[in-house]
């Protein structure tokens, strides 16, 4: 397989042939001044009768302890000395032992030379002879960029000589002083590092060489970038080396291959890499023009353009592909049964994502099926590309099914006009050089073309062949393709998982990745939206460019810059005088939403859809076309089609197009105002484009008048009697994994156990029907968010008496939720859902957790509403204001969502405002079990130098912790307030030096 790729480079004429000190040796027959170690000691004997003997002394023990020990600063130094010795002598003393014993070598092996120098590639040496430059071949050496840029890119057949030719005596590079100038030289550099990346360099004849300062610095680079390289490099060796370099080179970017048992075996393997007739296009310089380089080069290129992440961020040609493009997910199940899988086990279990790289290096038929608008063009490219460079010189060719005609071997056809047009086929009648297949949008049905594209599939001497299709389109292929003897693999493109975005990040905000994250994180979840590659570039792209990634932005606020960026703002090429613009599209679209909110339904038939806009377009005066509208904003992907239907393509689109419509009919606003709950997407999104309708947010708060919402029996609020202090041991005061925030391996995340399958846009359960607790959450949800968004009202008595109600009604959401006893059942599934069968718990073990969770999960969600639709630094000031009207109250609900405010918040002075308010609060469940784990999640696990407020957070955490004990007197609390004061302190030093020593350093001040 190794010599395999070796010869496929060859074939695509992608190779440039590095000769080291060893060919140097063979063509002389062994000439000892051929070798560096051998030159040395002919400098010595030239030197002799100039210099001292304790000069030559030195030197030689230099060069024989440095080539003993393999120890090249040993030589480097034997080297310096040297030179310095011959400039003792005289100015010409170096040039002339140069011109004696490199320019004095002949070649003896006249087959070895003619197998070289008759390849039709690029060579490069790191040798100051011109053995090799017998054939008509001149010389260029490093010190020449131009030279050397002409020998790289085929046009010159020149000898390019790395470390210098003797004829130069300037350009040798021999000494430290001289190694210097060389890696200080960018151009040098830059063009070593140019054919290092895109070409199959192939070393021939070197030793120790590869680790001099020249080439180990360059495979360094080569290794540390390419992580890993979609271009592999070779090395010639004798075939009982193997072994050994096999072990030097693990790390490495290069491949050892063995020529035979003996030296005599290398001339018959180089002339084995010659190129068929008619396999490559040749210069006129003689050398082989690189096609399939430069045609992987290209295919680079436009992935890196087309991705949106780079356009995005304004690096489009100034950035490799993998810094704009990752590799794509991967399933061996379709992404909905990979996620309810992934549900059932924590511990990785049997279906996991695949390696995209493995897939791609190691298939040789692969279907990849994907849904709809999930990036399945960028992963077969992907695919192709990286396939094709790993069998290390294939060429990659794209074709799209769509372009298929009709007639005999329609596929066949279309791939021989793709490489004729890359310059693959010269001439008629020639083969295609070996190459991998990329089939996009295959469809099976497509009658009769479908069925005579397998048939050339199967007949295809494609190296891989990848063909995408759509989800359910697979089985069939699959078994066409097996009726005519191909076997093939298939894998589904799946989303993008909590990591994949965080990477994408980290590509586009090193600095920032984390906070960016997050807010990407929060996007897709709240708004439904794709997790795929597309949405995620275009939403760090909205996120940069408000600045501080859009800190004042709200969630609404993204979603419509998002769906901007779909519609064409920013295009240069548009001109609304001339046609439709995104502010036009905008507004017809918002008529759309109108009137299907109105029809309270998702879509139209494609006649009614067209029919709807041309309504809208006669109402405008507007000379545009209804039905190519419809097409060109499903191009766009704000619509779809769904069966016989057209759709907004997200349930988020239609919500946000219907909220810009209130915004500017207050007609239709009443009409929304008529069902608030029913429409609450609509209306959370009106409150955040208006920002100043104090009306909306007084008529919604209405919806909490009811009196159903209070609850007798709240087991969240269940006063909990003080018991006996006992012993703390530092167990009970550790915070779990999910308490500091850490997810474990193997674990999943919460963002990556659901799917991103779109919700419809209206309920389907109507609202008596619902449980009171879910219509309680959906009606708080709505207030909130109004409130929250509304932020410039001026009637600041207002903003504190909605804030008030809600937070109260957030607290009694626990008890609606908890007393509930539909709940109740639903955590009792959990539980046994989550126990496997071989450990299920005892009955008693079993309602004890039941009755846990079913007190953690209400305060769980209250927290998590209060943290996502009401937290907001402009509600600061109104928090404020209320913390002592809470605390004359004394009503238990309203004091906890208070202090979940004042937690999700966390302002300056945060920790004062809670003792504050929970100091009158007793020893209450809700407190005493979940937001003291809060609390001590954040002083156990938020780092920090110098944190504000950690000992008042400290004594607040102490002060709940005590409220559950009962003392005898001062004294035994007072000693089990320190006890408890210090095994908290350990326990966040634990923690703070259980992550430095994990970065790597620890650092105790």
């Amino acid at each position: 397989m190794v010599e395999q790729r070796l010869r496929n480079a060859a074939d695509s004429g992608s190779i440039v042939l590095v000769v080291g000190t060893g060919v140097s040796a063979a063509l002389t027959g062994g000439a000892p001044t051929a070798t560096w170690h051998g030159l040395l000691q002919a400098g010595l004997m030239a030197l002799e009768p100039h210099t001292v003997p304790a000069t030559l002394d030195y030197i030689r023990n230099a060069i024989d302890y440095g080539f003993g020990n393999d120890d090249l600063t040993a030589v480097l130094q034997a080297a310096d000395r040297m030179r310095q010795a011959f400039e003792e002598v005289g100015n010409y003393a170096f040039t002339k032992w140069l011109q004696e014993h490199v320019g004095g070598l002949r070649v003896a092996q006249q087959p070895l030379l003619e197998a070289l120098t008759s390849l039709p590639f690029p060579i490069l040496t790191t040798n100051y002879d011109t053995l090799l430059e017998g054939h008509d071949r001149a010389s260029a050496d490093w010190t020449d960029s131009s030279q050397m840029q002409a020998v790289l890119a085929g046009n010159s057949n020149a000898i390019g000589h790395l470390h210098g030719i003797w004829r130069r005596p300037e350009s040798v590079v021999l000494t430290s002083s001289d190694y210097t100038r060389l890696l200080e030289s960018s151009s040098a550099q830059d063009l070593q590092r140019a054919a290092s990346t895109l070409k199959t360099l192939v070393y021939v004849g070197f030793g120790s060489g590869l680790a001099d300062p020249n080439f180990g610095r360059l495979i360094q680079w080569h290794r540390e970038t390419f992580i890993p390289s979609s271009v592999q490099h070779f090395r010639l060796c004798l075939n009982r080396e193997l072994a050994e370099l096999e072990r030097e080179h693990a790390n490495d970017q290069i491949i050892p291959v063995g020529y035979g048992d003996d030296y005599a075996k290398l001339a018959g393997f180089l002339e084995s890499l010659k190129p068929a007739s008619g396999t490559i296009s040749i210069s006129p310089s003689g050398i082989a023009r690189d096609v399939v380089s430069e045609l992987q080069l290209d295919f680079e290129n436009e992935l890196t353009t087309d991705a949106i992440l780079a356009e995005a961020l304004d690096v489009v040609g100034a950035c490799a592909l993998a810094d704009v493009v990752r590799p794509p997910v991967l399933l061996p199940v379709p992404h909905a049964d990979f996620v309810r899988a992934q549900r059932r086990q924590t511990d990785g279990g049997e279906v996991a994502r695949l390696d995209a790289f493995e897939v791609a290096r190691s298939a040789e038929v692969v279907l990849v099926a994907a849904d709809e608008s999930s990036g399945l063009t960028t992963a077969v490219k992907w695919l192709a590309l990286e396939s094709a460079t790993y069998l290390g010189g294939a060429a990659p060719l794209y074709v799209s099914f769509r372009r298929l005609g009709r007639g005999h071997n329609p596929l066949k056809r279309l791939v021989e006009t793709e490489a004729r047009s890359h310059g693959l086929l010269p001439d008629r009648g020639s083969q295609i050089p070996p190459h991998v297949l990329a089939i996009d949008d295959f469809s099976p049905y497509v009658e009769h073309i479908s069925d005579r594209a397998i048939q050339d599939i199967a007949a295809s001497d494609a190296i891989v062949k990848i063909i995408g299709c759509k989800v359910g389109a697979e089985d069939l292929i699959l078994e066409k393709l097996q009726r005519l003897g191909v076997d093939g693999r298939v894998h589904y493109l799946g989303r993008l998982t909590a990591a994949d975005i965080r990477a994408y990040a980290q590509l586009a905000s090193p600095v920032e990745h984390e906070q960016l994250a997050e807010r990407v994180l929060n996007v897709l979840q709240t708004d439904n939206l794709p997790r795929t590659p597309n949405t995620v570039a275009l939403l760090i792209a909205v996120l940069l460019r408000g600045g501080a990634l859009g800190a004042s932005k709200s969630q609404t606020s993204i979603l419509d810059d998002y769906v901007a960026m779909l519609l064409g703002r920013g295009d240069p090429h548009e001109d609304a005088r001339l046609g439709l613009d995104k502010s036009s599209r905008e507004a017809l679209l918002a008529g759309l939403s109108k009137a299907l909110v109105v029809r309270k339904t998702g879509g139209l038939t494609e006649e009614e859809t067209v029919a709807a806009f041309r309504a809208i377009l006669e109402r405008l005066d507007w000379n545009e076309s209804a039905l190519d509208l419809v097409r060109s904003l499903i191009d766009r992907k704000i619509l779809r089609k769904d069966g016989q239907h057209v759709v907004f393509a997200r349930s988020s689109y239609l919500h946000l197009f219907a909220a810009k419509r209130a915004a500017q009919d207050q007609e239709f606003l009443a009409h929304l105002l008529q069902d608030p709950v029913f429409f609450s997407p609509i209306l959370m999104d009106y409150a955040a484009i208006k920002r100043h309708d104090a009306l909306l947010v007084s008529r919604l708060n209405e919806l909490l008048a009811r009196d159903e919402w209070a609850t007798s029996a709240n087991p969240v609020f269940e006063l909990v009697p003080s018991e006996d202090a006992p012993k703390v041991t530092l167990s009970e005061t550790k915070p779990s994994r999910h308490e500091s925030g850490a997810t474990a391996a193997g674990e999943l995340e919460v963002f990556d156990a659901f799917s991103d399958t779109d919700e419809p846009p209206f309920p389907l359960t109507e609202e008596e029907e619902l449980p009171r607790g879910v219509l309680l959450m959906r009606t708080l949800e709505l207030v909130s968010s109004a409130l929250r968004d509304s932020d410039q009202i001026e009637d600041i008595n207002l903003k504190q008496h909605v804030l008030e109600n809600v937070l109260l009604h957030w607290g009694r959401l626990m008890g609606t939720v908890s007393s509930d006893y539909g709940f109740r059942d639903f955590i009792a599934n959990l539980v046994d859902e989550m126990d496997a069968p071989d450990t299920a718990a005892s009955d008693e073990d079993r309602e004890e957790r039941i009755d846990v969770l079913v007190r953690v999960f209400p305060a769980a969600i209250s927290l998590g509403g209060v943290l996502h639709t009401l937290a907001s630094r402009k509600l600061s000031r109104a928090l404020e204001r209320l913390v002592p009207a809470v605390v004359e109250l004394d009503d238990d609900e309203l004091t906890v969502a208070t202090a979940f405010m004042i937690f999700a918040l966390r302002d300056e002075g945060w920790v004062q405002a809670l003792n504050t308010l929970l100091a009158r609060t007793g020893n209450i469940w809700v407190i005493r079990n979940f937001l003291l784990q809060q609390l001590r999640s954040v002083y156990v696990g938020d780092e920090g130098a110098e944190r504000v407020g950690d000992e008042e957070l400290l004594s607040l955490c102490v002060t709940i912790i005590q409220k559950a004990h009962s003392y005898g007197d001062a004294e035994h609390r007072n000693a089990d307030y320190s006890r408890i004061r210090s095994q908290l302190m350990s326990r966040r030093l634990e923690e703070l030096l259980s992550r430095r020593s994990q970065g790597g350093t620890i650092e105790i001040a």
